[in-house]
């Protein structure tokens, strides 16, 4: 008798699951490359395939991205504990953008993005700190900008691969003497044309006269 009440904890040691190891099943990251995919069955689920011909469904999905048959670069997390009735692995998307280049304005619009600098003919302009100089078209027309150590915005449009501002206004805060809220300022200005490559997003001024990259705000 004994000998099966010392036993008896062994076991149920082995058998019971890892709190390590399922922790790390909660965390599991996948980095790629996947095609958007639309599954009309129960109403209609929107499904990322990767290259090994793996499904999975996000869980939740930025409306943009819904384009079948739309290549993307992802990061995703695995959700194990989650059941949906869609087929494919339940997963949250940390990270998302299209592949290759687009001229769409639906991977613009309601995104946060951050000046990493701007080339030109006779110059170079690399930004120290991306984040504080930012812009954000909502769908209402308007975009919200930072200006440094400022704040303002203004009008704009667009359509395909055609981006315009109109006035931008600011408030007149002075700001630290290495400031590029001036140059930031005027060159928002002259933008016409916009497109978005691997996941950046790129502005050009009229006849090859400078272009603007911005990155995603984390």
């Amino acid at each position: 008798m004994l000998r099966l009440v010392l036993i008896l904890p062994v076991l149920l040691l082995v058998m019971l699951p890892s709190p390590a190891a399922s922790s790390e099943n909660q965390q599991t990251i996948i980095p790629g490359e996947f095609l958007v995919r639309f599954d009309p069955i129960e109403g209609g689920c929107w499904n990322l395939v990767a290259a090994d011909n793996a499904v999975y469904f996000p869980t939740t999905f930025d409306n943009s991205f819904r384009v079948d048959g739309l290549r993307v670069s992802a990061t995703i997390r695995l959700l194990p504990d989650t059941a949906t009735f869609c087929p494919g692995t339940p997963v949250e998307v940390v990270a998302i953008a299209p592949t290759g280049r687009t001229k769409d304005p639906r991977f613009v619009r309601n995104r946060t993005w951050e000046w990493v600098g701007t080339i030109t003919p006779v110059e170079k302009t690399t930004v120290p700190e991306p984040g504080r100089y930012t812009i954000r078209l909502t769908d209402d027309g308007k975009v919200q900008a930072r200006f440094d150590c400022n704040r303002g915005g203004g009008a704009y449009e667009i359509s395909e691969g055609k981006l315009s501002f109109g006035p931008l206004i600011s408030t007149r805060m002075a700001c630290p003497a290495d400031s590029l809220d001036g140059p930031f300022l005027r060159d928002l200005q002259r933008v016409a044309s916009f497109f978005v490559q691997d996941g950046d997003l790129y502005l050009e001024m009229p006849y090859d006269s400078g272009t603007m990259r911005f990155r995603p705000a984390p």
